[in-house]
């Protein structure tokens, strides 16, 4: 197995990496490893949109949405349900 070294290593940030292998019961080298890993693992942002390509249609907008969603909480909440119960929350 390789080894690695990082120059210029803040005492700051090994300090922080050492609590957290110590809280985790792992040494350092565990915990970095752990943490390189898991980064590894997720996908860049341009992977991600290689994945994810545009939706085709007209753009959403999100702020109008949001508020007819808000609309139609407010009337689910206030009593008016379609199937004639009131919001009371006297169970299903």
């Amino acid at each position: 197995m390789a080894a690695l070294q990082v120059k210029d290593f803040p005492d700051e940030l090994r300090a922080r990496l050492v609590e957290r292998a110590r809280q985790d019961g792992v040494t350092m080298s565990e915990y970095v490893l752990r943490v390189l890993r898991r980064d590894l693992e997720r996908l860049t942002m341009s992977e991600w949109l290689a994945r994810h390509p545009p939706v085709e249609g007209p753009p959403i907008d999100v702020v109008e949405l949001l508020g007819e969603v808000r609309v139609e909480y407010a009337a689910d909440t206030s009593g008016k349900r379609a199937s004639g119960r009131s919001g009371s929350g006297s169970g299903p």
